[in-house]
């Protein structure tokens, strides 16, 4: 809770008159609420290592499916997965439809007290996009490979024959419900620009 709360700070300190907030949603466009959604965003991202990835199950009509996921982002805002065809879920889905979401909550870290998750104070943040299958040789792939095996020491011990390969949330919109009011659409620029501070 305590990195939250410095982040949250830190971004709300250095917010600019320029911040908006995406034209596809109605929301604030107060710069210092949207400064502070993004980092309370990043902060999260940062902070769990799983999360509930929604996808098109086109093998039932197109209807949402949900699957929790172990991710990490390493501290750069994208969040990374270890996937496998052989799993009728997620990866699978995305060959037909890549349009994907990762819904987080605060209330997964322990740190919301003894609110109830719904509460609008207990932070949960959405990001949608596209799931993306990554060039395990490429850099990005190389250091989606580091941080999820840093952050999930048992993928190590996956079976070869499962054949898990590495994708990422390429984010192309920011859900954050961070307080009472409506929630807040910082634009994907702004939730990448937050530094996070140890």
């Amino acid at each position: 809770m305590a990195v939250l709360a410095f982040v949250l700070i830190f971004a709300i300190a250095t917010a600019t008159a320029t911040a908006t907030a995406s034209p596809a949603y109605t929301s604030t466009t107060d710069p210092k609420e949207l400064a502070a959604a993004a980092a309370a965003a990043r902060a999260l991202v940062n902070a769990s290592s799983w999360g509930v990835v929604s996808s098109i199950n086109y093998l039932e009509k197109s209807s949402p499916f949900g699957n929790a996921l172990s991710y990490s982002d390493g501290g750069s805002g994208t969040p990374y997965f270890y996937l496998t065809l052989l799993d009728m879920a997620t990866a699978n889905f995305s060959r037909a439809d890549a349009r994907s979401s990762l819904s987080l909550s605060e209330y997964a870290l322990g740190t919301c007290g003894t609110l109830d998750p719904q509460e609008p104070t207990c932070v949960k943040v959405t990001l949608s996009g596209v799931l993306k299958k990554l060039d395990q040789e490429s850099e990005e792939g190389k250091f989606a490979n580091a941080t999820l095996f840093e952050r999930h020491p048992r993928f190590k011990f996956l079976p070869p024959v499962a054949k898990f390969q590495l994708y990422k949330l390429e984010i192309k919109s920011v859900f954050v419900l961070n307080g009472y009011g409506e929630p807040k659409f910082p634009s994907v620029k702004m939730y990448r620009k937050i530094k996070l501070v140890e």
